[in-house]
């Protein structure tokens, strides 16, 4: 489930070729919060731009593979090991608590915390839309400046989207 062409529980394959002995990949930052500047909600509105920054990032560091299947093989490794648990405190660092209490129980490894994210917000896929359908219609500017109104209800379309409930161009402009 999921929006065509977005990886749900698993990444592409990395193309890239690994680095040679002599030429050893650097090790993942510590800290991506020049990066990520907002934490994941527990509503999911922001799920869509989350999911794109960490794949991104997960990418750029070539990481991917601790999101995938089969990662746990490679715990016993102990640089693997260093680098998933990087990878978790980034999800800690970009997870809001509330969410963090269901999806990260005490030991998780990246791939674990990756899944439960995916299971939590698409596998009911048709509660999510429901509220977010509602929340969507519900928004009003308030208090908003226009650029944060309109980049709360873009954000809530992605979500929608995310839920095989894609806004289109016509209603997010009426809706706005």
């Amino acid at each position: 489930s999921g929006s065509p062409g977005l990886p749900l529980s698993t990444l592409p394959p990395n193309t890239v070729s690994l680095p040679s002995s002599s030429n050893p990949q650097p090790p993942l930052p510590t800290s991506i919060a020049g990066v990520v500047d907002f934490k994941l909600a527990l509503n999911g509105a922001n799920f869509a731009r989350w999911r794109n920054y960490i794949t991104l990032l997960l990418k750029r560091y070539h990481a991917e593979d601790h999101v995938r299947s089969g990662s746990a093989g490679r715990l016993a490794e102990p640089d693997w090991h260093d680098d998933d648990d990087t990878v978790v405190l980034w999800f800690f660092s970009t997870i809001e608590g509330d969410l963090l209490d269901v999806v990260a129980p005490a030991g998780s490894t990246a791939f674990t915390i990756w899944t439960r994210l995916h299971e939590y917000f698409l596998d009911n896929e048709a509660e999510q839309a429901m509220h977010l359908g509602q929340e969507f219609r519900a928004t009003t500017r308030g208090d908003l400046s226009v650029n944060d109104y309109c980049r709360r209800l873009q954000g809530l379309a992605a979500a929608l989207a995310d839920v095989r409930e894609p806004v289109t161009d016509r209603t997010l402009t009426l809706q706005m």
